[in-house]
């Protein structure tokens, strides 16, 4: 059984770049593709995936606002932003939308695989309340992983 997942991020070679990181391990199945958030929920509403990979920033409607409607689609989808550059409080507002949780484009290569399969995990989803009080600047996937 695969996890599927969609990808939603405006830069279109980051998300193909993603794409192939997730696709190149074999429990994993993506689904789609959005660039941009209206298209995320669009696509989630359509595609059902078990989770949603969401930049914070994207035109149309922000990851943030994405999250929300995607889940009151899909409560059942995990949603996990990503950001190269968000401060604590996008991240926070983020999960209170109803992420589970983040992850920086930086540490997208070896750990991105793991993390989406942790998130994704149905023991992981108190992480998000835990998350939300580390108040880091900048938290990553690592951290994310080894929490």
């Amino acid at each position: 059984m695969h996890l599927r997942i969609l990808v939603a991020d405006d830069n279109l070679l980051f998300a193909e770049a993603v794409t192939q990181l997730l696709e190149a391990d074999e429990r994993v199945q993506v689904v789609g593709c959005a660039y941009n958030g209206a298209e995320a929920v669009d696509f989630a509403r359509k595609l059902e995936p078990d989770v949603v990979l969401a930049d914070i920033k994207m035109p149309l409607m922000t990851g943030i606002e994405a999250t929300e409607r995607i889940l009151a689609f899909c409560p059942d989808t995990t949603v996990v932003l990503m950001s190269g550059h968000s401060s604590s409080s996008e991240i926070e507002q983020g999960l209170r939308a109803g992420a589970v949780g983040f992850v920086t484009k930086d540490d997208l290569g070896l750990w991105l695989v793991q993390t989406v399969l942790d998130y994704a995990a149905a023991g992981n989803r108190e992480f998000a309340a835990r998350f939300s009080h580390l108040r880091l600047p900048t938290l990553t996937g690592r951290l994310a992983a080894s929490a």
